[in-house]
């Protein structure tokens, strides 16, 4: 069985080398803006959510509030995408907000694949 991943970016391109990176090891759900994370998660319940902090609709970080919020999207691990340098959420927020993992962007694919293995390996504890 293959975990399922649930990637939450604006940025079709990235959707597109994420399923190219990820696809033989993982089951990829894509959406394209914060309004649809939630509803996602909830139908598709994915193993963990890779999310970017900037995206229409909704950012990022209100997304997170409203995962974490929910007892049905509570336990899913969250890894967040971002470019900001720690800007506008830095890794010390994102951690109070309920992210269990960072990644910035730009990423190695394997490093990004170090991480996402890492945090699923945590979640199954």
């Amino acid at each position: 069985m293959k975990y399922k991943l649930l990637i939450a970016d604006d940025e079709e391109v990235l959707h597109d080398l994420l399923k190219q990176a990820l696809g033989a090891k993982y089951q990829i759900v894509s959406v394209l803006d914060g309004l649809q994370v939630q509803l996602a998660a909830l139908r598709e319940k994915p193993d963990l959510i890779l999310l970017d902090i900037h995206m229409p609709g909704k950012d990022g970080r209100t997304v997170l509030l409203e995962l974490r919020d929910d007892p049905r999207t509570r336990q899913i691990p969250i890894l967040v995408l971002t470019a900001d340098k720690g800007e506008v959420l830095g890794e010390a927020e994102g951690i109070d907000l309920g992210a269990d993992e960072f990644v910035q962007k730009p990423f190695n694919p394997e490093i990004l694949k170090a991480r996402i293995e890492k945090t699923l390996r945590r979640s199954q504890r």
